[in-house]
């Protein structure tokens, strides 16, 4: 079987978590240090899926505007490691 099937996830599942590794270094580094739920969810698989898909340079602005968005919003205020 495919290596979705060993992990009982589809393969659209894997493909979208493996999306994730074409995002800039230092959003994934934002991302791995989220700690809460309200920011897990804002920063979720797919908001950071769209951005995954953009060129590094419009990334970088994308997830600006996002934090920026959330900042707002009143986020930031829970716990981060």
């Amino acid at each position: 079987g495919s290596f979705a099937e060993t992990l009982t996830v589809s393969r659209a599942t894997l493909d979208f978590h493996l999306l994730l590794f074409r995002l800039a270094p230092e959003i994934q580094r934002f991302l791995e240090r989220l700690s809460d739920k309200r920011s897990n969810h804002y920063f979720g698989l797919i908001p950071m899926g769209v951005i995954a898909r953009m060129r590094l340079a419009e990334q970088r602005v994308a997830f600006a505007r996002l934090c920026e968005r959330f900042k707002a919003e009143g986020g930031g205020r829970g716990k981060s490691r």
